[in-house]
């Protein structure tokens, strides 16, 4: 499966038990930027889109409790999605999920830093 991940566990081991303030902080962070990153891609790939599949193959989904969120091809949908992405025979790589990410990234980690921030307000630290 290709994807692209956002993974706030190590984070959250290095700070142990957390407040329940930031950790819906967190959530609602994680998932607004899982959102972003995946309007992204489907804006930006290079391929012609005539039926709108690959767009729509291009999925996001959270684990709140885990504090995860990811950005991927659902292959049901549109089966070449991962071969337009890595290239494959003639067709040059396109690689807009890393390209998605990478671009977002600045914006992530404020975006995040400003969660901790109301998290930890909003829990009287």
């Amino acid at each position: 499966m290709m994807q692209v991940n956002f993974d706030l566990k190590p984070f959250l081991g290095v700070m142990g038990a957390i407040p329940e303030e930031l950790r819906r902080e967190l959530r609602k962070e994680l998932k607004q930027q899982t959102v972003e990153v995946q309007k992204l891609a489907r804006k930006e790939h290079r391929h012609t889109t005539r039926t709108g599949s690959l767009n729509s193959s291009i999925q996001r989904k959270e684990d709140e409790r885990e504090l995860t969120g990811e950005v991927f091809f659902d292959t049901g949908i549109a089966n070449y999605g991962p071969y337009v992405h890595e290239g494959h025979g003639s067709w040059k790589p396109d690689q807009f999920l890393y390209q998605a990410i990478e671009k977002r990234e600045p914006m992530i980690i404020s975006a995040l830093e400003n969660a901790v921030k109301r998290g930890l307000k909003e829990a009287g630290a």
